[in-house]
Protein backbone atom coordinates (compact mmCIF):
# COMPACT_ATOMS: atom_id res chain seq x y z
CA UNK A 1 0.00 0.00 0.00
CA UNK A 2 2.79 2.43 0.89
CA UNK A 3 4.55 1.66 -2.38
CA UNK A 4 1.63 3.20 -4.28
CA UNK A 5 2.18 6.67 -2.77
CA UNK A 6 4.65 7.82 -5.47
CA UNK A 7 2.27 6.67 -8.24
CA UNK A 8 -0.70 8.45 -6.69
CA UNK A 9 1.43 11.57 -6.05
CA UNK A 10 2.53 11.61 -9.70
CA UNK A 11 -1.09 11.38 -10.83
CA UNK A 12 -2.06 14.22 -8.47
CA UNK A 13 0.70 16.42 -9.91
CA UNK A 14 -0.30 15.61 -13.48
CA UNK A 15 -4.01 16.17 -12.80
CA UNK A 16 -4.60 18.72 -10.03
CA UNK A 17 -8.33 17.86 -10.00
CA UNK A 18 -7.48 14.64 -8.13
CA UNK A 19 -5.22 16.27 -5.53
CA UNK A 20 -8.03 16.07 -2.97
CA UNK A 21 -8.16 12.32 -3.51
CA UNK A 22 -4.39 12.08 -2.95
CA UNK A 23 -4.64 14.02 0.32
CA UNK A 24 -7.52 11.86 1.55
CA UNK A 25 -5.79 8.64 0.50
CA UNK A 26 -2.54 9.63 2.27
CA UNK A 27 -4.49 10.48 5.43
CA UNK A 28 -6.17 7.07 5.42
CA UNK A 29 -2.89 5.22 4.78
CA UNK A 30 -1.15 7.30 7.47
CA UNK A 31 -3.89 6.55 10.01
CA UNK A 32 -3.61 2.83 9.25
CA UNK A 33 0.17 2.91 9.62
CA UNK A 34 -0.09 4.79 12.95
CA UNK A 35 -2.70 2.39 14.25
CA UNK A 36 -0.67 -0.66 13.27
CA UNK A 37 2.54 0.69 14.78
CA UNK A 38 1.19 2.11 18.04
CA UNK A 39 -2.23 0.62 18.81
CA UNK A 40 -2.17 -3.06 17.72
CA UNK A 41 -0.38 -5.48 20.03
CA UNK A 42 1.19 -8.55 18.52
CA UNK A 43 2.51 -9.93 21.82
CA UNK A 44 1.61 -9.86 25.50
CA UNK A 45 4.01 -10.54 28.35
CA UNK A 46 2.78 -11.26 31.87
CA UNK A 47 5.19 -10.23 34.62
CA UNK A 48 3.93 -10.57 38.17
CA UNK A 49 0.86 -8.37 38.55
CA UNK A 50 1.34 -6.45 35.29
CA UNK A 51 0.96 -7.11 31.58
CA UNK A 52 3.03 -5.58 28.78
CA UNK A 53 1.48 -5.11 25.35
CA UNK A 54 4.11 -5.07 22.59
CA UNK A 55 3.38 -3.21 19.36
CA UNK A 56 5.70 -2.51 16.43
CA UNK A 57 6.70 0.86 17.93
CA UNK A 58 6.12 0.77 21.69
CA UNK A 59 5.47 -1.40 24.72
CA UNK A 60 2.66 -0.39 27.08
CA UNK A 61 2.56 -1.82 30.57
CA UNK A 62 -0.46 -1.83 32.87
CA UNK A 63 -1.32 -3.57 36.12
CA UNK A 64 -3.70 -6.47 35.59
CA UNK A 65 -6.09 -5.23 38.30
CA UNK A 66 -6.55 -1.94 36.38
CA UNK A 67 -8.08 -3.66 33.35
CA UNK A 68 -11.73 -2.70 32.99
CA UNK A 69 -12.92 -4.67 29.93
CA UNK A 70 -11.91 -7.29 27.39
CA UNK A 71 -14.08 -7.29 24.29
CA UNK A 72 -13.97 -9.80 21.44
CA UNK A 73 -14.32 -8.22 18.01
CA UNK A 74 -13.92 -9.49 14.45
CA UNK A 75 -10.59 -11.30 14.62
CA UNK A 76 -9.12 -9.25 17.47
CA UNK A 77 -9.73 -8.18 21.05
CA UNK A 78 -9.97 -4.74 22.65
CA UNK A 79 -8.46 -4.50 26.12
CA UNK A 80 -9.47 -1.34 28.01
CA UNK A 81 -8.10 0.10 31.22
CA UNK A 82 -8.40 3.40 32.99
CA UNK A 83 -6.47 5.75 30.71
CA UNK A 84 -5.98 3.55 27.66
CA UNK A 85 -6.89 0.72 25.38
CA UNK A 86 -5.10 -1.69 23.09
CA UNK A 87 -6.13 -3.94 20.23
CA UNK A 88 -4.74 -7.46 20.53
CA UNK A 89 -4.50 -9.51 17.34
CA UNK A 90 -6.25 -12.81 17.98
CA UNK A 91 -5.53 -15.17 20.86
CA UNK A 92 -1.79 -15.72 21.23
CA UNK A 93 0.60 -17.44 23.61
CA UNK A 94 -0.32 -16.42 27.12
CA UNK A 95 -3.76 -15.08 26.15
CA UNK A 96 -5.79 -17.50 28.29
CA UNK A 97 -3.48 -16.98 31.25
CA UNK A 98 -3.88 -13.21 30.82
CA UNK A 99 -7.71 -13.45 30.75
CA UNK A 100 -7.68 -15.70 33.83
CA UNK A 101 -5.37 -13.32 35.73
CA UNK A 102 -7.48 -10.30 34.74
CA UNK A 103 -10.63 -11.99 36.07
CA UNK A 104 -8.89 -13.07 39.28
CA UNK A 105 -7.27 -9.67 39.93
CA UNK A 106 -10.42 -7.67 39.18
CA UNK A 107 -13.73 -9.57 39.35
CA UNK A 108 -15.48 -6.46 37.94
CA UNK A 109 -13.78 -6.88 34.55
CA UNK A 110 -16.40 -6.80 31.80
CA UNK A 111 -16.07 -9.57 29.22
CA UNK A 112 -17.93 -9.11 25.94
CA UNK A 113 -18.03 -11.91 23.38
CA UNK A 114 -15.48 -14.08 25.15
Amino acid sequence: MLLAIPIVAWQAIQTPEVAWFFALWCAIVGWGAYRSAYRVAYRIDLKGDSVAFKTLAIASSVRVDQILAIEARRGDFRVSWDGGKMLVVGPMDGWHDFVTRAKTANPAVQFKGI
